[in-house]
């Protein structure tokens, strides 16, 4: 049976390692995967290659979908040949190669040491009950993949935040409240399908769900959520409260002289008033622009709230340049 082979190509810049494909081989940037990619253009789970009646064939699972030769594949399967292009994402593609099995007489005194080292190495490590190296999947990175996986199903598409005050468009796909009110301000269609928005329902069973799914979730998760939803909110306005005097005690008084004061100081004054409010607005856009910083080309941000991945104004979670894979 051949060997399949993935060679980054010279143009592939954030692609360095060969990849040679065994059994059925994943592809992804979350742990699981057989081969991890940490680059935010490659999904959790990117595409896997499997071996059928002595050919190879690859599987799309990605959201955004892997090129053949440059035609677009998205959620189907195609059978490789020697020397095909695969394109993970614009900057990561490898080159497929069929390599020969080595017979017998092919096979060099140093592939057998290395065999031969592989299985004592085996033998040592059942004798001992230890794990082999081979296995670093832990509880951790078990509940990371678990926490992807929900973060998957139930991550709004425009905030990249779990739902908050879920909403089901007629098409049936769900946003944050929220976010769709402010995305129906300039357009009339859905974000995903770009079906026509009829109407709206809001969906309470989605919110108590996820409300037990932030429970079990850190203590800064928790913070930052409240604070998106702090943010989300109606700032309430200022409003002056009754007067507590009783109307009735009050005792007249003489009024105070008004005061004519000539045009012109009535201009300084003003004057006087236009730099205060500049001066202070100078200073508040200053503060806010001071920890604004714009996201990855190309990712939705609707104007407000922060990331929770760095915790900077300017882009959301989804567009986050500082993200990086722990």
């Amino acid at each position: 049976m051949p060997n399949g082979v993935l060679v980054p190509t010279r143009n592939s810049t954030a692609a360095s390692t060969k990849i040679t494909l065994t059994g059925k081989h994943l592809i992804g940037r979350a742990l699981h995967n057989t081969t991890v990619i940490e680059d935010v253009s490659i999904s959790r789970s990117h595409c896997y290659f499997e071996e059928k009646d002595g050919s190879w064939y690859l599987t799309d699972t990605s959201s955004n979908g892997t090129t053949i030769n440059g035609d677009l594949i998205q959620n189907a399967t195609r059978k490789l040949n020697d020397h095909d292009i695969v394109g993970l994402s614009t900057q990561i593609a490898y080159e497929y190669l069929i390599c020969a099995e080595p017979t017998p007489e092919q096979i060099t005194d140093e592939v057998l040491n290395e065999i031969a080292d592989t299985v004592l190495e085996a033998t040592r490590n059942s004798q001992s009950g230890s794990l082999p190296k081979s296995q670093p999947q832990t509880a951790a990175a078990n509940d990371d993949d678990e926490e992807d996986s929900v973060d998957d199903e139930f991550q709004c598409s425009i905030c990249t935040e779990l739902f908050i005050k879920a909403v089901t468009l007629s098409c049936s796909h769900t946003f944050c409240k929220k976010c769709i009110d402010e995305w129906r301000k300039n357009q009339t269609i859905c974000p995903i399908c770009r079906a026509q928005i009829q109407n709206q329902f809001p969906t309470i069973v989605l919110d108590n769900y996820i409300e037990k799914i932030v429970e079990k979730r850190s203590e800064e998760y928790k913070n930052h959520r409240k604070m998106v939803i702090a943010e989300r909110e109606p700032q309430p306005s200022a409003v002056p409260g009754p007067s507590t005097s009783n109307p009735s005690k009050r005792r007249r008084t003489v009024p105070d002289p008004i005061e004519i004061s000539s045009s012109s100081g009535s201009e300084d004054e003003d004057e006087d008033e236009e730099t205060d409010g500049e001066s202070q607005y100078d200073v508040y856009m200053f503060e806010y622009f001071d920890h604004y910083y714009n996201g990855i080309p190309g990712h939705y941000y609707g104007g407000y709230g922060s990331c929770y991945k760095c915790g900077q104004r300017g882009h959301w979670a989804n567009g986050c340049p500082f993200r990086r894979r722990l």
